[in-house]
């Protein structure tokens, strides 16, 4: 009654109805796997974009902030510049008054010396000239 075509169909379709629960449960896991890379591909691109807009923002306000920054650093820099200098005139000026005294003082000592010296040599003189009286 039936013809070997027939059961060949049958078989074939007994197989396909048997084989298709796995192949669709294989196909379905792959699509899955693929649609959770795909996902967390994006995601990961997603927070990479976010990261990399916010590190853009961060660089473009020190940009658009780098000259007051650099006006900041030039007025700093003169007016520490004026202060030192008030300072080195300052001990520019102490120096000079401490250097005037030690000249004055050496000054007032090597004519103290220069006394000194002379009454020796009047001393002298004069204990020769005694001296010399007495003989």
């Amino acid at each position: 009654m039936f013809n070997e075509s027939f059961w060949v169909f049958v078989a074939f379709v007994i197989f396909i109805c048997g084989v298709y629960p796995l192949v669709r449960r294989s196909v379905s896991e792959y699509l899955d796997n693929s649609i959770k890379n795909i996902s967390d591909s994006i995601h990961e691109a997603a927070k990479l974009r976010d990261d990399n807009t916010d590190l853009l923002a961060i660089a473009q306000e020190k940009k658009n902030n780098a000259p007051k920054e650099v006006a900041k650093i030039i007025l700093h820099a003169k007016n520490e510049s004026k202060r030192i200098e008030k300072l080195l005139h300052d001990q520019r000026s102490r120096l000079m008054g401490h250097a005037q005294h030690l000249v004055q003082k050496r000054y007032e000592l090597g004519l103290a010396e220069i006394e000194n010296q002379l009454y020796r040599n009047i001393s002298i003189q004069a204990f020769e000239n005694i001296k010399n009286k007495n003989t």
